[in-house]
C-alpha cells in the first residue's frame, strides 16, 4: 500500500459560524456570499453598539462621580459653616493628621473588662497579664512565670 489518505485542512468562519476547506478559492467563494456579507455587517453593527454603550457608561460614571463631588463639597462647606474643626471632618487614622491635632485626640478606653479564662499555658506556669497595645486599642495576654 503506498497511498494513504490525508485529510484536507479546514478554515473556521467566525461571523457564520461555519467550516469551509482552506483553499484560497473556497475561502473567496465563501466571502462574496450573500450570507457571509450579511453576518459579517451585523458583527460590525454588534462591534458598533457596543462601543457606544460603552462610552455611554463611562460618560454616566463621570457624572455620578461630579455630582458625588459635588455633594461632597457642599457638605464640607456647611460643615465648616458650621464651626467644626477641620481635624474632625478629616480622617480618623492619627497617623494621617497634623501632630497638634493627633495630640488632642483621646485614644478611646474600652468600656468592657475582658474575662475570658486562662490557657492551659497560664495554669501551669503562673497568671495572664492583659496589657493594652497602643497602636492597635486592643489587649493582648502575657503569660508570665
Amino acid at each position: 500500500m503506498t497511498e494513504f489518505w490525508v485529510s484536507q485542512s479546514k478554515k473556521w468562519c467566525v461571523y457564520c459560524k461555519c467550516w469551509m476547506t482552506d483553499n484560497k478559492q473556497s475561502i473567496l467563494r465563501h466571502e462574496q456570499a450573500p450570507k457571509h456579507q450579511e453576518n459579517l455587517a451585523r458583527h460590525l453593527k454588534e462591534v458598533k453598539w457596543k462601543g457606544l454603550q460603552q462610552k455611554r457608561e463611562e460618560e454616566l460614571a463621570q457624572r455620578s462621580m461630579k455630582q458625588i463631588e459635588e455633594a461632597a463639597r457642599k457638605a464640607y462647606e456647611k460643615d465648616m459653616a458650621a464651626g467644626r474643626p477641620e481635624h474632625m471632618l478629616g480622617p480618623s487614622l492619627p497617623d494621617a493628621l497634623p501632630p497638634a491635632a493627633a495630640a488632642q485626640i483621646e485614644q478611646p478606653q474600652p468600656s468592657v473588662s475582658i474575662k475570658d479564662p486562662e490557657p492551659e499555658a497560664a495554669k501551669e506556669t503562673g497568671k495572664i497579664d492583659w496589657q493594652l497595645d497602643p497602636t492597635s486599642g486592643y489587649y493582648f495576654d502575657v503569660v508570665s512565670k
